[in-house]
Protein backbone atom coordinates (compact mmCIF):
# COMPACT_ATOMS: atom_id res chain seq x y z
CA UNK A 1 0.00 0.00 0.00
CA UNK A 2 0.97 3.61 -0.89
CA UNK A 3 -0.05 4.90 2.29
CA UNK A 4 1.26 8.88 1.01
CA UNK A 5 0.02 8.57 -2.98
CA UNK A 6 -1.38 11.37 -4.23
CA UNK A 7 -5.29 11.72 -3.98
CA UNK A 8 -7.81 14.16 -4.90
CA UNK A 9 -10.04 13.86 -2.09
CA UNK A 10 -6.82 14.73 0.29
CA UNK A 11 -5.77 18.02 0.51
CA UNK A 12 -3.64 20.30 2.46
CA UNK A 13 -4.34 21.03 6.11
CA UNK A 14 -7.52 18.97 5.69
CA UNK A 15 -9.11 17.59 9.42
CA UNK A 16 -10.71 14.02 9.92
CA UNK A 17 -13.12 12.82 12.42
CA UNK A 18 -13.07 9.35 13.71
CA UNK A 19 -16.57 7.82 12.80
CA UNK A 20 -16.02 5.02 15.64
CA UNK A 21 -15.12 7.32 18.21
CA UNK A 22 -15.94 10.46 17.23
CA UNK A 23 -12.40 12.13 18.27
CA UNK A 24 -10.05 14.20 15.73
CA UNK A 25 -7.02 12.86 17.34
CA UNK A 26 -5.20 9.69 16.83
CA UNK A 27 -7.16 7.70 18.93
CA UNK A 28 -7.19 4.15 17.79
CA UNK A 29 -10.69 2.31 17.69
CA UNK A 30 -10.68 -0.96 17.22
CA UNK A 31 -13.44 -2.56 15.33
CA UNK A 32 -15.41 -3.55 18.52
CA UNK A 33 -16.49 -0.24 18.55
CA UNK A 34 -17.91 -0.51 14.89
CA UNK A 35 -21.53 -0.61 15.36
CA UNK A 36 -22.40 -2.33 11.61
CA UNK A 37 -21.34 -1.68 8.07
CA UNK A 38 -24.13 -1.65 5.49
CA UNK A 39 -23.68 -4.34 2.99
CA UNK A 40 -24.60 -5.87 -0.42
CA UNK A 41 -25.19 -9.64 0.34
CA UNK A 42 -24.63 -10.83 -3.08
CA UNK A 43 -26.67 -14.17 -2.40
CA UNK A 44 -30.15 -12.17 -1.77
CA UNK A 45 -29.36 -9.02 -3.56
CA UNK A 46 -30.22 -7.02 -0.47
CA UNK A 47 -28.52 -4.12 1.51
CA UNK A 48 -27.67 -5.30 5.24
CA UNK A 49 -25.75 -4.32 8.05
CA UNK A 50 -23.21 -6.70 8.74
CA UNK A 51 -19.92 -7.15 11.06
CA UNK A 52 -17.12 -6.61 8.96
CA UNK A 53 -14.35 -6.32 11.59
CA UNK A 54 -13.33 -2.62 10.46
CA UNK A 55 -10.90 -0.27 12.71
CA UNK A 56 -10.35 2.92 12.21
CA UNK A 57 -7.67 6.11 13.37
CA UNK A 58 -6.96 9.45 12.15
CA UNK A 59 -4.04 10.11 10.50
CA UNK A 60 -3.39 13.65 11.45
CA UNK A 61 -0.31 14.38 9.44
CA UNK A 62 -2.22 13.76 6.23
CA UNK A 63 -5.91 14.68 7.75
CA UNK A 64 -7.42 11.09 7.06
CA UNK A 65 -9.06 8.43 8.68
CA UNK A 66 -7.00 4.67 7.88
CA UNK A 67 -8.05 1.43 8.74
CA UNK A 68 -6.78 -2.10 8.68
CA UNK A 69 -9.15 -3.94 6.90
CA UNK A 70 -8.28 -6.38 4.31
CA UNK A 71 -11.59 -5.43 2.41
CA UNK A 72 -10.78 -4.41 -1.34
CA UNK A 73 -11.69 -0.35 -1.60
CA UNK A 74 -14.50 0.32 -3.77
CA UNK A 75 -12.54 3.79 -4.74
CA UNK A 76 -11.62 4.35 -8.69
CA UNK A 77 -7.25 4.07 -7.92
CA UNK A 78 -6.78 6.07 -10.93
CA UNK A 79 -8.60 8.77 -9.21
CA UNK A 80 -8.40 8.27 -5.43
CA UNK A 81 -4.95 6.53 -5.53
CA UNK A 82 -4.11 3.00 -4.05
CA UNK A 83 -5.92 1.50 -0.98
CA UNK A 84 -8.31 4.81 -0.93
CA UNK A 85 -11.30 3.84 1.03
CA UNK A 86 -13.08 7.16 -0.24
CA UNK A 87 -16.07 5.68 -1.42
CA UNK A 88 -16.29 2.96 1.29
CA UNK A 89 -16.42 5.44 4.71
CA UNK A 90 -20.24 5.50 4.90
CA UNK A 91 -20.96 1.75 4.32
CA UNK A 92 -18.00 0.95 6.70
CA UNK A 93 -19.65 2.95 9.18
CA UNK A 94 -23.23 2.95 8.62
CA UNK A 95 -24.33 2.59 12.11
CA UNK A 96 -22.11 4.52 13.81
CA UNK A 97 -23.03 7.31 11.37
CA UNK A 98 -26.31 6.55 12.17
CA UNK A 99 -26.60 7.43 15.86
CA UNK A 100 -24.47 10.44 15.83
CA UNK A 101 -27.24 11.78 13.55
CA UNK A 102 -29.66 11.02 15.62
CA UNK A 103 -27.86 12.49 18.91
CA UNK A 104 -27.35 15.64 16.62
CA UNK A 105 -30.99 15.78 15.80
CA UNK A 106 -32.21 15.40 19.08
CA UNK A 107 -29.58 18.04 20.37
CA UNK A 108 -30.76 20.23 18.06
CA UNK A 109 -34.54 19.48 18.56
CA UNK A 110 -34.12 20.05 22.41
CA UNK A 111 -32.79 23.36 22.10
Amino acid sequence: MEENAHNVAVLAGGISINPLNWKRDETYAPASENKGSLRLNEATNEYEIQNLDIDAQVNLARGVVVTNTTIPPSSDPQFFGPASYHEDDYPFFYNNIKENVAKRVAAYKAK
